[in-house]
């Protein structure tokens, strides 16, 4: 492993909401999910908004306070490096610290950064394992995701009309050559430019949706795995627990197990 965690939180629309913290040790990354908040970093005012984050150096003098809309809601995971960990890792994350940044997939790091606050909070024996591999793929994503800025605007429109596509049916059978034609493109052109902008294959990311889809369902309604599993489209149960555990970390019957605790 390359990162170590400490810790991952979240702050749910605190009202009178305030930190004031002397030479953090840790990294800290931030995701603004709602709202807007402030940050005097070495003296420096921050202020991010929602759809925004920010990697906060380490060592780093930090004071937070709500922004002029508030409350707010924001993940943060605090990491260190570890000795098997890339020299490159430390510099690229140094580069773009203590600056919020817009990320074009915001939804996509938000369901992610939820993942892995369940995850976190899930006490079971490999919690820290399967916290941390999260973890590593959200910071290798997000790195990814700022150095694509450049991407051409014509690729980021077309990879956007199918995003809206398989948000609308993602719960039926969607094929590459439907996605093709929906876009006016060729198959092996919709697969390089969706994988060159989302970091994803277009079939990885219909899994994503389902399974954050299905972490609601489990979480907050009645219905069982199976149900599930035949409402988000998938005729095999036991692909869904696959799939959902690859995604989540944890199986669907973790989840259901954590809801009746509720």
């Amino acid at each position: 492993m390359s990162i170590v965690l400490d810790g991952v939180y979240y702050d749910d629309l605190i009202p009178n909401w305030h930190v004031t913290r002397p030479q953090n040790e840790n990294y800290i990354f931030l995701l603004a999910a709602e709202g807007q908040f402030l940050y005097s970093l070495n003296s420096a005012t921050v202020q991010m908004n929602k759809g925004e984050i920010m990697f906060i150096r380490d060592r780093t003098n930090r004071i937070g306070t709500n922004g002029q809309f508030p409350p707010h809601r924001k993940y943060s995971a605090h990491f260190r490096m570890d000795s098997s960990a890339e020299p490159s890792l430390a510099k690229e994350i140094n580069r773009i610290a203590n600056t919020p940044v817009k990320l074009r997939r915001f939804e996509y790091f938000r369901q992610r950064m939820a993942t892995l606050y369940r995850a976190w909070r899930t006490q079971t024996t490999f919690r820290e394992v399967t916290s941390t591999g999260i973890a590593m793929e959200l910071v290798g994503a997000v790195l990814d995701d700022i150095r694509k800025q450049n991407i051409a605007p014509h690729k980021w429109m077309v990879v956007k009309e199918m995003e809206n596509y398989i948000l609308a049916r993602f719960r039926e059978e969607i094929k590459i050559e439907q996605l093709a034609r929906h876009v006016s493109r060729t198959p092996n052109y919709v697969s390089t430019i969706f994988k060159e902008v989302t970091g994803q294959t277009p079939i990885e990311y219909i899994h994503q949706m389902r399974t954050t889809t299905a972490q609601d369902l489990l979480l907050h309604t009645s219905m069982n795995v199976a149900e599930i599993s035949d409402y988000l489209g998938y005729c095999d149960p036991t692909y869904f627990n696959r799939m959902f555990k690859k995604w989540c970390g944890e199986p669907p019957s973790a989840m259901v197990k954590r809801r009746k605790q509720l």
